[in-house]
């Protein structure tokens, strides 16, 4: 029997999901943002907290979470540039 901690289940907001699939993100790609940030920033007067790295790519992304770190609210590609 195994006595590392769990990492709590994470979920993805409808939200999340459409910007993800939008910015061809995968689920791998934010679960180890969140596990191993570059930085973070928060938690923000609204109870979130960003999550900022670099995915296997190269793209630089954001996660933001709720503050408990267990539902997926959205996700940014910083490296896309705005129309």
């Amino acid at each position: 029997m195994s006595s590392e901690p769990t990492a709590p289940a994470l979920r993805f907001s409808m939200h999340a999901r459409l910007r993800m699939a939008e910015r061809d993100l995968g689920e791998e790609d934010v679960r180890i943002t969140i596990a191993s940030p570059a930085s973070t920033y928060g938690p923000t007067k609204r109870a979130r907290i960003e999550h900022y790295g670099r995915i296997s790519d190269g793209r630089t992304i954001t996660v933001v979470t709720n503050a408990e770190r267990t539902v997926v609210i959205t996700v940014i590609d910083d490296s896309k540039e705005l129309p």
